[in-house]
Formats: structure tokens, sequence, C-alpha cells
């Protein structure tokens, strides 16, 4: 009888180191998906970086156009012209000038709403310590498994893994 419920509670333990390698596994490929995820993140903010350094400059190209115009047409006053020569098209850069503001501003907002890299990265660092501190776990339990299966009847039994068995589903669930 004694052996018989022995061998339950190990029945019992490997089924719970079953579920616990499921939740492993699941954990490690949820881990793949996140750092895929925060390397498209890393990719997204390098290609935002670049095109607000694009914007940028074809703002300062429109400034320059802008105030080009402007300066011929005081020329152009000055030598007797129409005052108005040369005013829809420095209206119409100036709508492209605001556009490009406007543009600007929108990739700041997204890069400063994006994390940062050095976050991400964090992140990462911290999943891969808890699947790492989870495999230890899950060895321990299977070392303490082997070492009841080996024990002779009545003979130095293994501490109790049920402690760990808990500290590992709070581990998962946090």
């Amino acid at each position: 009888s004694g052996n018989l419920s022995e061998v339950s509670r190990l029945r019992a333990q490997l089924a719970n180191l079953e579920g616990e390698r499921e939740m492993r596994l699941k954990l490690e490929k949820l881990l793949d998906v996140q750092t895929v995820q925060v390397d498209l993140q890393k990719e997204l903010r390098v290609k935002t970086e670049s095109l607000l350094q694009v914007e940028q400059q074809t703002s300062t190209r429109l400034r320059q156009q802008v105030d080009e115009l402007r300066q011929s047409s005081a020329r152009g006053l000055a030598d007797g012209r129409r005052p108005d020569s040369g005013g829809a098209r420095r209206a119409e850069l100036e709508a492209k000038h605001h556009d490009a503001l406007l543009r600007i501003a929108a990739l700041e907002r997204q890069l400063a709403e994006s994390s940062p890299p050095e976050a991400n990265d964090r992140m990462e660092n911290q999943l891969r310590a808890q699947l790492e501190e989870q495999e230890r776990l899950i060895q321990s339990l299977r070392d303490q498994m082997a070492a009841r299966g080996g024990a002779t009847g009545g003979g130095g039994e293994a501490a109790h893994p049920e402690g760990e068995v808990v500290r590992l589903q709070l581990l998962l669930q946090g």
C-alpha cells in the first residue's frame, strides 16, 4: 500500500511536470513572438527617424524657396514690377511647408510614444531570466522525482517539491 501511494504521488508529480513543460514551451514561443515584435519595433523606429530626417530637410528646402520668392518679390517691387508676382507660387510653397511641419510633428509624436530600444531590450532580458528560472525549477523537480524513484522503500526521501511547484506556478502567473 505504501508503494502504491508513492507511485500515485509520483504519477501526479510527473503530470505536474509535464504540465509545467507544456507551459514552458508556450512561454518560449511567446518569447520568440515578443523578440520578433521588439525587432520590428526597432526597425520601425529606425525608419521613422529616417523619414523624420527627410521631412525636416524638405521643410528646410521649402522654407528657403518661400524666402527666395519673398526676396524676389521685394526686389520686383523695387524695380517697379507688379506687387503680386510669384504670390501664388509662394502660397503653394507655404502650404507645402505647413504640411511638412505637420508631418514632422506627427513623426515626432510617434517617436515619443514608441518605447525606446533600451526598454525593449530590458523587457526581453527580463523574459529570458524568467524562462531560465522556470527551467531551473523544472530541473529541480525532475531531480527530486529521480531521487524518489531511486530511493528504496522507507529510506531517505528527497525534500517535498510542492513548494517549488507553487513557486513555479506563481512565477508563471507573474
